[in-house]
């Protein structure tokens, strides 16, 4: 259950204290000796009764270490206080030593999770993450994470499980197709021709790409125009590995070579029973981008239009894109 899952606490890369302790005492060496160049720090301090009887070196020597060792606590702190908690439905951004910041984010407000890096990022293994909504919105800026990746890949599992609770497969079987939602009989295995036929995955693909051009879906494969289940048996049979693994494998594969492999962020893959045979849903959410279906040396442009799927020409999806992909 979503509900029973353990909360999972992230902070910033430990290598953001030593960057941010070698800038800042840069900035303040800098500050120091221009300042010293415009007032002379030994005539000021010996000029006071009550200093002066102090060595203005020993001064100085305690001076700076009083402020690296500030230094040091305040970087050190600011790192520590900075959280980031996948909890429950929701992802929970904590920062700010002595005023606390709290930022909250339903996983159903969710639809891409991103990630980008430095040249010192992709060295030291650390990037910013930007989580946006459905309409290209900005949610949240994770800056300087360790393992972007990984954590992409936690957080797009959990948004995905959370905003496709209510996609219940038997519920879904029962309606009819709409622009959020197609059937297919089979993945790969022509019924009529009692082969395997590439040309339906492709077609399965295309769908893929027209939800995440548009405003995401469903698609339940093993499952006829008529609500009837007629299974992924057929398609099992023609794999390598033949479970529902296997299947969810070979699929996988597909989308990276006809999309591309950063786009399986946006599919949840759900092997169910129906009518006691094997049927899959494939939950699909928006993309942040735009996806295309690659055959060989040419590239379509997909989207949904009604319960169909439709290929736009190629001035047509340039002004689709620039609308739907807006920043």
């Amino acid at each position: 259950m979503v509900g029973m899952q353990r909360a999972l606490l992230f902070r910033k890369s430990p290598i953001v204290i030593v960057r941010n302790f070698i800038a800042l005492q840069f900035a303040s060496a800098g500050l120091y000796v221009f300042a010293g160049s415009l007032v002379y720090y030994a005539r000021i301090w010996r000029a006071q009764p009550l200093l002066g009887a102090v060595p203005f070196e020993l001064a100085q020597v305690v001076f700076i270490f009083c402020a690296e060792a500030a230094l040091v606590l305040y970087i050190f702190f600011s790192w520590h206080r900075q959280t980031v908690r996948i909890s429950g439905n929701q992802l929970v951004c904590d920062q700010g030593i002595l005023v606390r910041s709290h930022t909250t984010v339903p996983f159903s407000r969710i639809a891409t999770v991103v990630f980008t890096q430095s040249i010192l990022g992709r060295l030291a293994r650390y990037g910013t993450i930007v989580v946006r909504d459905s309409q290209g919105a900005l949610l949240v800026r994770l800056m300087n994470m360790p393992e972007p990746q990984e954590l992409v890949d936690v957080l797009t599992e959990r948004k995905m499980v959370h905003t496709n609770e209510d996609a219940e497969p038997l519920r879904l079987v029962a309606e009819a197709e709409h622009e959020r939602l197609e059937r297919k009989s089979t993945l790969r295995w022509d019924l009529r021709a009692r082969a395997v036929n590439k040309t339906l995955e492709r077609a399965a693909l295309k769908t893929v790409a027209a939800f995440m051009n548009t405003r995401g879906g469903d698609l339940l494969l093993g499952i006829d125009d008529q609500g009837g289940a007629v299974g992924m048996q057929h398609d099992i049979s023609t794999l390598a590995r033949k479970d529902a693994d296997g299947l969810e494998n070979h699929f996988s594969n597909l989308l990276a070579a006809m999309i591309g492999p950063s786009f399986r962020q946006f599919v949840r893959v759900k092997p169910f029973t129906y009518q006691e045979k094997l049927c899959m849903l494939v939950s699909v959410a928006p993309a942040d981008r735009p996806a295309y279906v690659r055959d060989q040396e040419t590239e379509e442009f997909f989207i949904r239009t009604g319960n169909g799927t439709a290929s736009l020409k190629m001035s047509e999806a340039n002004a689709y894109i620039a609308t739907r992909f807006s920043a």
